[in-house]
Formats: structure tokens, sequence, C-alpha cells
């Protein structure tokens, strides 16, 4: 059964390959918080997971993630067009995904627009553009169980036996 982190993986993969991205989110893809000193960079987070039980294991899972831009400046423009960005890439994206088949990606709602002043100096704004994406996988088809060879139990009117095979 592959790893349900394939999928963080390839999630952080399409963004930062992405030079488009890259330039406006210098200082990279942090997961939920990024390291003291950071300006402009892209912030994930989990933000629920869903999974699809089935006879032999999961049939698929369905994890949303928050995905936003965050900028410090005053005027939010950078951190909209990064959380543009992040739209065109994830929106209806068919990631490759190690072990997995991505069924899809979409935005879920719950977009991010916030405008916060910077805790040690109260002139300096942090600006947050995003959104909810949900990408559905399923794990790649598994080796089907080996069941016993069938037997044929139809009855035969021995046509198709050689003379010798339907003497007594």
């Amino acid at each position: 059964m592959p790893k349900s982190s394939a999928i963080d993986r390839a999630l952080v993969a399409v963004l930062k390959a992405d030079t488009a991205l890259a330039v406006l989110c210098p200082d990279g893809i942090w997961w939920e918080l990024a390291p003291q000193g950071k300006r402009r960079y892209v912030v994930l987070a989990h933000f629920d997971t869903a999974d699809e039980p089935i006879f032999q294991g999961r049939g698929w899972e369905a994890t949303t993630y928050l995905v936003k831009a965050v900028d410090q400046s005053t005027d939010g423009q950078n951190a909209a067009a990064a959380a543009d960005r992040i739209d065109d890439l994830l929106e209806g994206a068919d990631l490759p995904i190690d072990g997995f088949d991505c069924m899809s990606v979409q935005r879920v709602g719950g977009r991010v627009h916030i405008n916060e002043a910077d805790d040690a100096d109260r002139a300096k704004r942090w600006q947050h553009r995003g959104a909810l994406y949900t990408i559905t996988a399923a794990p790649q088809p598994i080796a089907p169980l080996r069941l016993r060879p069938r037997i044929d139990t139809r009855p035969t009117d021995g046509a198709d036996l050689k003379p010798s095979e339907t003497e007594p």
C-alpha cells in the first residue's frame, strides 16, 4: 500500500518546480511555519483527510490542504499574484503521485485573505492569500488476489475429446 506522504511530496514538488511562483515567493515552500527572517513564501498545512476503505485497504483518500502565499508588504499585490499562480498550478491538475492515481485536485472554498500586523513592528504588515485545495487520489492497483484456478464445470458432450479419451 503506498504511503499518504507521497501525496504531500507531490504537492510540494509541483509548487517548487514552478519558476513563476519561485519569483513571487523566493523564500520557499514551508509546512505550517516558515523560519524566522523569511518575507515572501508559501505555507502548506493539512486541513482535513478522509479515507474510503475497501476490502483490500484504502480505496481512495482525499486530503485538504491550506495553501497560501505570505508576503511582508503593505498592499498585498504580490501575495495575490502568488495565490493566483498557486490556483493556476493546482486547480484541475493531474499530479504525478508515487503509488497513486490522482483523481482530482480542486479548490474547495475557504479562500484566505488576511492582513496582519507584524508582532515586532506594528507598522509592518503580513499579507496572506490562498485557499483550501483537496487532492483526491487512489492507490494504484495492487496485484490481484490469487484465487484457486477456475474449474470448468460445464457439462461436455465429448465432442471436443479424442476417441481414445471417450472409450471406457
